[in-house]
């Protein structure tokens, strides 16, 4: 039997799952994974928490995966916190950019059961329902090290502006390798580097690699010693 096939494998019973996305298209995608992964499912599919909340029907969704990032202009927490009092038996599921990890603990606490990145495949989705079906919460590896990580940078109050992965992208960067080579480097998500790029650009306030290179040989450089 394999292994990876049946950990994957989403028990064959009817639930009903709401698809909360602002982008038309991927939100059929994401509809089109749960139908041809789990055919007894019944979808529901909303534009933002606002219509699924609205929609009419007296048995609410099981399931709820929402792009954090579809949200962004509002308050997150209330948004979620709204989902828990209108469906209180449902598994909401996030994925995001992981923008504000100290987000993470508080969704956490407010029942969240599964968190993704954005980026995330199917086979991982299939995994975090599988967990959540199990009464059991599930957090990407991924977003597990980003937070572990920027929690050790806070604790041993880090000098550095960068995180280890953002360091480890710049330093790529600089060195002439494309977001495509850098994603298979350091195996991942193509869209995971770009979006890691766009942070460290931002951060250090540069346009392009070259200014980049540029700001990171300034920052490593000693400090000369006052004179007297």
């Amino acid at each position: 039997m394999n292994k990876n096939k049946t950990e994957n494998a989403i028990p064959p019973i009817a639930l009903k799952i709401a698809i909360v996305e602002t982008r038309p298209i991927f939100r059929r995608g994401l509809a089109g994974v749960f139908t041809e992964s789990w055919e007894s499912a019944a979808l529901i599919e909303a534009g933002s928490v606002e219509e699924l909340t609205s929609l009419p029907g007296d048995q609410g969704p099981a399931i709820i995966l929402i792009g954090l990032e579809s949200e962004k202009d509002k308050n997150s927490i209330q948004q979620i916190a709204g989902l828990n009092v209108k469906y209180p038996s449902a598994k909401i599921i996030i994925y995001d950019y992981r923008d504000d990890l100290k987000m993470i603990p508080r969704l956490l606490n407010l029942g969240v059961f599964g968190y993704l990145v954005a980026d995330f495949d199917v086979s991982e989705l299939r995994l975090c329902l599988n967990t959540i079906l199990q009464g059991k919460k599930y957090i990407s590896n991924e977003i597990v090290w980003e937070y572990l990580n920027h929690e050790s940078e806070v604790i041993n109050h880090a000098k550095a502006r960068l995180s280890k992965t953002e360091e480890a992208v710049a330093a790529y960067l600089t060195q002439g390798m494309s977001v495509t080579r850098i994603a298979e480097t350091m195996n991942r998500q193509i869209s995971t580097i770009s979006t890691i790029k766009a942070k460290i650009f931002k951060k250090m306030r540069v346009a392009n690699v070259l200014e980049l290179k540029d700001r990171l040989e300034k920052d490593s450089s000693p400090v000369p010693a006052a004179s007297v």
